[in-house]
């Protein structure tokens, strides 16, 4: 059923941005959205980005990709490293294009920090020698993450405040930042740039979390029905074993661990649907803290929730041209 009359209800200077945990409907329900108002969709995944990972990153369908174009999926190889920096810059590239082109982008996604670089800005991260990131994971297994916030306290205190002290990955990033060039990376992050002269409508899905946990348990078990054990080892089999950052992705590592014997398939199986549950609490935590976001409750039927977006869409948009 079309839900717009008319597409001249819409500015072509918007930006839709479409969040929420992974398992929540985030696809099904913005290939809607964009066939309704003329959008293309830009991928905000950390996995999707990559070649060769289809099965574990539940990539839209050939089906879905035909109906709408999707843009920064199957970009990288599984070999190469990428970060939200590079992202950034591709996304806003592809923003710009798709507007040129006189549609609607729409990103959709649940990688916060790609999103967030993309917006907001973020700074061109300096070189960094790995011996320093060696180094930090040694003294973190050695004397516990304590020891490295603490390391991290008393040379960037800014950052400190605003990382959480089990977030491992922050901590050691912070430090790797500041022993590699010697300026605090919170005071690095003062040059960022965010997104100028676009009307950014952020839209969270929210679900009842006992029913997303079933969810997500489902979908890893139609993965791994999918085969993503075979993906897995085609994976290993064409580059090698070691060092591979695509498969350092949830799903993937568990699934790596079982094929190099460090567990079995049923455990590698629940480690993935206790990760991921995890990994979708902190999205929402993360996603939850921006204040910018309009909340909308998943509905199955799919016309309901976009009907809801819409509305949202004129809404916000009817407040910036009068702001503007």
């Amino acid at each position: 059923m079309k839900l717009v009359k008319s597409l001249e209800e819409f500015n072509y200077n918007n930006l839709i941005v479409i969040v929420g945990p992974t398992g929540v409907g985030k696809t099904e329900i913005s290939v809607k959205l964009a066939k309704e108002i003329n959008g293309e969709i830009i991928s905000a995944d950390s996995l999707q980005i990559y070649k060769e990972l289809n099965i574990g990153t539940a990539k839209p369908t050939e089906e879905q990709r035909s109906i709408v174009k999707h843009h920064l999926i199957d970009v990288y190889e599984p070999t190469e490293e990428v970060n939200a920096f590079h992202y950034s810059k591709m996304c806003r590239e592809t923003i710009r294009l798709i507007i040129s082109n006189n549609k609607i982008p729409i990103i959709v996604g649940g990688t916060g920090l790609y999103i967030k670089a993309t917006i907001d800005g973020i700074f061109e991260s300096p070189p960094i020698d790995k011996n320093v990131r060696m180094l930090l994971e040694e003294k973190c297994k050695k004397n516990g993450l304590d020891f490295l916030f603490n390391e991290l306290k008393k040379v960037d205190y800014l950052s400190a405040k605003r990382i959480h002290t089990n977030d491992k990955f922050r901590i050691i990033r912070a430090l790797e930042v500041y022993e590699s060039t010697g300026v605090p990376i919170s005071k690095l992050q003062q040059f960022r740039k965010p997104l100028e002269g676009i009307n950014v409508i952020m839209i969270g899905i929210d679900m009842d979390r006992a029913y997303l946990y079933k969810r997500i348990n489902e979908r890893v078990d139609l993965m791994i029905k999918n085969g993503l054990v075979d993906e897995v080892k085609r994976i290993i089999s064409k580059y090698g074993s070691s060092n591979i950052p695509a498969l350092k992705g949830l799903g993937y590592r568990q699934i790596y661990d079982y094929l190099k014997g460090k567990c079995s398939l049923d455990k590698a199986i629940d480690l993935t649907k206790r990760d991921t549950r995890r990994y979708a609490k902190r999205q929402i935590t993360w996603f939850k803290k921006d204040k910018r976001i309009v909340w909308i409750k998943y509905n199955e039927n799919i016309d309901k929730n976009v009907d809801e977006i819409l509305n949202i869409i004129k809404n916000h948009q009817s407040n910036f041209q009068k702001e503007t």
